[in-house]
Formats: structure tokens, C-alpha cells, sequence
């Protein structure tokens, strides 16, 4: 058996996936093919750790060994919660960055009752086991538990690149999440209905919101036995699941998998600098379908991933459903992470708007903690720090928009504009924060702002070119020279290279300026080295600009109809126009003529078309098209400027 999959590498891996995931899995050993909810009656309990938050940036201070400390510290905190669910039959469902999600689950509605009194009885054990603890350094840490009851379910969402993302939601977790937000710290507050299976048992207060919070002399006393109990029984032995790799890896992030693939099972955790991005859906609550969330988190999948980004967190609670996601973890890194981060919050917004659904997102930049928490019977991989908290609270403020922090807003500021709204208080901070919504992203070249000093015997060679090329536009008047020389007047390329810092911009930019004063129209398009693998994407500025698509609205339906409006003139092209589907992000429906074209003949009658749109733009005035950054340009991108460069008439193209 190869290595990858023996039974030891599958042990390990399911320690990243809750039980009621196994479970499924092994009654069901196919991979997952399609959305699916299960329903389930139990007890749900929240564990909320203070005190991680000023660990991470203590330890954060130490580098590398840090780092491990940290780990260690994690690991021995955590496996101790993890030892004592597993001892009362619970099931880790999640770890919500410096708090635990469990679920104690029913055999039937009748048995409600006695998975709740597990969960409390499990809670009991926990503040009695962590009450009073301090590391080290004398940092304290403490738990605060909020139990709910009755009813939840598991939906199994997403399957963008074959991963699929587990949302647990129901009326019994909401209880649990408002009841630990009424928590202090080494308190236990149960829901109303958590305590009508309780109160002959148990003694507590009820709190005005009418939760109870229950007794603290009670945890001391009860607990003592609870946790001897515990402490006394055998360590439970990991259990084997019969289940595949593939299966697995669907619900694990690319991090662990990529981790594992490399055989360092056994990383230490790390510190390194990530854009955090949180996403609040007060829209997909505990009554949304299965088919309404399944079409949520697949535009969600679609856009962080676009952007390589890693879904990390996926909760919901009373203020709806929190997405986080982070750009910069293994094993993806980038110098424009943070861009990446805005660009990605963006599309996000305009994605949902299309369902008709408010989003809203924070975005922070920084270091934070990141790596796999917990114990070989049940961890998993987390990001913790202060920036994590910093992008959480500005969800809460953003109110609809994307909020970000100084550090975003500077590192993306040379490709998007930002903003600057007013400063707000934000807890755990002693100063006011600065915070920064984006605008829109820069899709202009900029021309000079001042006369260009220098590059004469460029700016030369690209003004005799001009000349050229209104010359044998003032030829194309001529009816009977345009029909003997038909497209037989081939473009002029002109190459503009030169390592970074050179002033390539600034020599496109004052070009652009002169060719527009001497009234040739302009086409500005560019590469991006996030969209690398987006086909034509270098084309699609220009294209928005030959269809007068910038003066549409954001939405898929009026970019579509707008095109189809532009192609109505040449029943030649209008038959083609679902070709642009993808290269324009719109939708206009397959026909009997389109929806058989693959491979290699759709390939070759979308540049056909994309080369006929450029042809009659450039035959109509004097045209100049600039296509910068093309060395991240992808290969179905320099076959279309080829193809325009021999068969597309007379226009100038610049590429830089």
C-alpha cells in the first residue's frame, strides 16, 4: 500500500474532520458529488477562550521560537478541552479561532434531555479543570461556555475545486452563541431551553435575556467528581473510520493536505504576515435552504479562490453566517496579498448583489499565528492574532461595505482607491483606528502629469509611427484604395521592455497622452499577475471599451444585454456572441450554434471573434491599443495579439 494512503495517513487526517462528517463519509464512501443537509436533535455548546489574543502578540515578538513555544502552549491548553468533550462523548464540530464548537448529538427528540445534561456536565468539568490557569509568563486563560438545545443541522456546501465547506446551523446554535455572549469568563450560561431539560438537576440564575446562568459554587462542587471521572478513565483510542483520501481532503484546506503531501505531519505553527478577510451574511441564517446557501458559498468558493485565497472558518450564528478567509497561507504566498484581499471583497459584493443579497466585509493585513491546534484525537488548522480580531470587528462596523485597515489600504493603494471614513473606537485598542473603504480598482494608465524629461528617440520612433498609421487611414478613405487593399494593411507592434523602475509607465502614459491629442481613439488593456489564469483577461478592458460596456451596470443581465445590443448590427458576430461568456464574465444562453463548440474550435472562433471586433474598430478611425504588463499574459492572450497584429488592418499596438 503506498504510504499516502495507509492507514496511519488516514488516522491523521481525520483528525482535521468532525465525527458527524465521518460518519457520512463512511456510510457514504464516494466522495461528495452534490450539496446535502443533515438534520440532527442535541445539545450544542460554544467554549470561548479569553486571553489568546495577547499570547499571540507576546509570543509574536519571539520569531520562529515563538512560534513553537506558542504551539505548544495551544496544544497543551486545547488537547485539554479536546480530552475532556471526547471523555463526555461530544463531537468538535469546530474550531472558531480561539473557541471551540461542540455538539452533543440525540438518538431521538425523547433523548434531548440527557445530551444536554452531557454537554453541561462537560462544561462543569472544564471550569473546574482550567479554572485559575496561568502560563509561564503568568498570562491567564479562561473559558466561557454557552450551551443551547433542540434542534441543528449540517449542511455540506460549496464543491468549488472538489472542496466542499460544512455550515452548522439551527435554532440550537443560535441559543449557544447567545447564551456564551451573556458569558464571563469561567461562567457557564445555559438557553431557556437547554434548562427546562436541566433545572430539576441543576441550580442557576435567570438572566434578564432569559438565559440561565448557572451556579459557580455548583461548577466547583459538581464538577469535582465529573473531572476525577475523567481523569480516571482510560485515554478513548483514536477510532479507526473506514474512509477514503479523496473523501477526506474534500473537507480539508489546501494547507493541511499540502502539508501532509510534503510528509510534515508534524509542523509547528508559524507566524507570518496574511491579509485576513471576514465576510458576515445576515441574509443566510438558520432558515436558509440548502439550495439558496448551496449558491452563496459557491460564488464565495469561486471568487476567494480566484484569487488563491483559503477558506478557513465557515460559522453562523444570531447576526448571521461569518466566512473567514486569509490570502498569504501555505501554500500560497504573494507581494500583493492584501490587493488580492480588497479584489476578492470586492467580487464577493458584487456576486451577491446579483442575489439580491447585503454583505459585510473587513479586511486586515499583519502577522498572525497560524498553524494545526489540538491533539491527534481531534485538531485543527486555525489563525489567531490580532489581526485576525482587527478584520472581525470591522465586519461588525463595515454595515454593508468592505472596511479595511491602514496596513490594506497601503499595500493596495497603487491599484485601487481608497477612502479614508472616520476613525472608530474598537475594543482592545487604545487609540482610535483609522479605517479605509475601497473605491473601485485603477483600470486606466496613467498619462503624465508632467512633460516627460528624456526618451526622445523613443517618444520619436512611436510619433513617426503615428504619422504611418494616419496615413493609411486617410488611404482607407479612398473607397477603391480601402477595396484593393482590404485588410492587407498590417498592424505596427511595438515592444516596450525593461526591468521594473525603468519608466515604462511613464513612456506609455505620455504616448497615450500625445496619440489622444492628435484625435486617434485609444484602447488601454492589461495583464495582472493574479489572473494569470483567466483566458483573455488582458483583452478585457479593451473589449469593455469596443462594447461600450463601461457605461453599463454591474450586473451579469445588463453587461449581457448591452452586448448583445453592440452585436446586433452583424448577424456574423451576434451568433457567435455566447463565445464571450467567459471572457467578459456575462451570460448570454448557448445556442444550437455555439453550445457543441469545444476545445480547440471554440478556441479558435472566439479569437475570430474578438479579432473581428477589434478589426472594425480599427478600420473605422485611427486606433492606438496598449496592453500592459503582458508578461503575465496567458497564451490564448498572445495568439489573439498575433492574430490582430497580422489580420487586423491599421492600428498601433503597444505592449509593455
Amino acid at each position: 500500500m503506498h504510504a499516502m494512503e495507509s492507514s496511519e495517513f488516514i488516522s491523521s487526517l481525520t483528525s482535521y474532520v468532525p465525527d458527524l462528517v465521518l460518519r457520512r463519509l463512511e456510510a457514504n464512501p464516494n466522495e461528495p458529488r452534490a450539496p446535502v443537509e443533515e438534520r440532527f436533535h442535541g445539545a450544542v455548546a460554544i467554549i470561548d477562550v479569553s486571553g489568546f489574543t495577547t499570547l499571540t502578540e507576546q509570543f509574536a515578538e519571539r520569531g520562529a521560537v515563538g512560534a513553537e513555544e506558542l504551539t505548544q502552549l495551544l496544544n497543551d491548553y486545547f488537547g485539554r478541552i479536546i480530552e475532556l468533550i471526547d471523555a463526555h462523548e461530544g463531537d468538535i464540530v469546530r474550531f472558531a479561532g480561539d473557541a471551540i464548537l461542540a455538539v452533543w448529538c440525540a438518538s431521538n427528540a425523547s433523548t434531548v434531555g440527557q445530551a444536554t445534561k452531557e454537554a453541561t456536565l462537560c462544561a462543569l468539568a472544564l471550569q473546574s479543570e482550567l479554572r485559575g490557569y496561568q502560563t509561564g509568563d503568568g498570562t491567564r486563560l479562561a473559558v466561557k461556555i454557552g450551551i443551547g438545545a433542540g434542534d441543528f443541522a449540517a449542511m455540506h456546501i460549496g464543491g468549488e475545486l472538489d472542496h466542499w465547506e460544512l455550515l452548522i446551523t439551527g435554532l440550537a446554535f443560535v441559543q449557544s452563541f447567545a447564551a456564551v455572549d451573556q458569558a464571563n469568563a469561567e461562567q457557564v450560561i445555559v438557553s431557556l431551553q437547554a434548562w427546562s431539560h436541566l433545572q430539576h438537576e441543576f441550580s442557576g440564575e435567570q438572566l434578564q435575556m432569559g438565559s440561565v446562568l448557572l451556579d459557580g459554587e455548583q461548577i466547583l462542587d459538581r464538577a469535582k467528581t465529573t473531572s476525577m471521572q475523567s481523569r480516571s478513565d482510560t485515554p478513548s483510542e483514536t477510532r479507526s473510520w473506514n474512509v477514503t483520501v479523496g473523501a477526506l481532503r474534500a473537507y480539508l484546506p489546501g494547507t493541511v493536505t499540502a502539508r501532509f503531501a510534503a510528509g510534515h505531519e508534524d509542523w509547528i505553527g508559524e507566524l507570518r504576515v496574511v491579509s485576513v478577510l471576514f465576510v458576515n451574511l445576515p441574509e443566510l441564517n438558520y432558515a436558509t435552504t440548502l439550495d439558496r446557501a448551496q449558491v452563496v458559498m459557491q460564488y464565495l468558493q469561486r471568487e476567494i479562490y480566484r484569487y488563491e485565497g483559503t477558506i478557513n472558518k465557515l460559522s453562523i450564528d444570531e447576526k448571521g453566517t461569518s466566512l473567514l478567509a486569509a490570502m498569504g497561507l501555505p501554500p500560497f504566498s504573494h507581494e500583493d496579498d492584501a490587493r488580492r484581499a480588497v479584489n476578492a471583497g470586492m467580487a464577493i459584493q458584487r456576486r451577491l448583489l446579483e442575489l439580491g443579497l447585503r454583505s459585510s466585509i473587513g479586511i486586515a493585513t499583519g502577522r498572525v499565528f497560524c498553524g494545526s491546534i489540538g491533539s491527534r484525537r481531534r485538531r485543527e488548522y486555525t489563525i489567531m492574532g490580532d489581526v485576525v480580531n482587527l478584520s472581525a470587528r470591522f465586519m461588525q462596523t463595515a454595515l454593508g461595505e468592505i472596511h479595511c485597515d491602514m496596513a490594506t489600504s497601503r499595500a493596495a493603494e497603487s491599484h485601487i482607491d481608497f477612502q479614508r471614513l472616520a476613525d472608530i473606537n474598537i475594543k482592545g485598542k487604545s487609540q482610535p483606528v483609522p479605517i479605509f473603504c475601497p473605491q473601485n480598482s485603477r483600470s486606466e494608465v496613467s498619462a503624465a502629469k508632467t512633460e516627460l524629461v528624456g526618451r526622445e528617440q523613443e517618444m520619436a520612433t512611436l510619433s513617426r509611427l503615428l504619422d504611418t498609421l494616419k496615413s493609411q487611414h486617410e488611404a482607407l478613405r479612398d473607397q477603391t484604395a480601402a477595396s484593393e487593399a482590404g485588410s492587407g494593411l498590417n498592424s505596427a507592434v511595438v515592444v516596450i521592455d525593461g526591468p521594473a523602475g525603468m519608466g515604462k509607465s511613464r513612456v506609455v502614459g505620455a504616448f497615450l497622452e500625445r496619440a489622444r491629442r492628435l484625435d486617434f481613439t485609444t484602447y488601454v488593456g492589461g495583464a495582472d499577475s493574479i489572473e494569470t489564469s483567466t483566458l483573455y483577461y488582458p483583452w478585457r478592458r479593451v473589449l469593455y471599451q469596443l462594447l461600450e460596456l463601461e457605461s453599463a451596470s454591474e450586473s451579469i443581465q445588463d453587461r449581457s444585454t448591452q452586448v448583445r445590443n453592440q452585436l446586433d448590427g452583424s448577424p456574423e458576430l451576434a451568433r457567435l456572441a455566447p463565445l464571450l461568456n467567459d471572457v467578459l464574465a456575462i451570460d448570454i444562453p448557448e445556442d444550437e450554434h455555439t453550445k457543441h463548440m469545444v476545445g480547440k474550435i471554440r478556441g479558435e472562433n472566439t479569437r475570430w471573434l474578438l479579432l473581428q471586433l477589434v478589426k472594425r474598430a480599427a478600420q473605422r478611425v485611427p486606433t492606438v491599443l496598449v496592453l500592459e504588463d503582458v508578461h503575465w499574459a496567458d497564451s490564448a492572450s498572445w495568439e489573439l495579439a498575433a492574430r490582430i497584429a497580422k489580420d487586423a488592418g491599421p492600428l498601433l499596438m503597444v505592449l509593455s
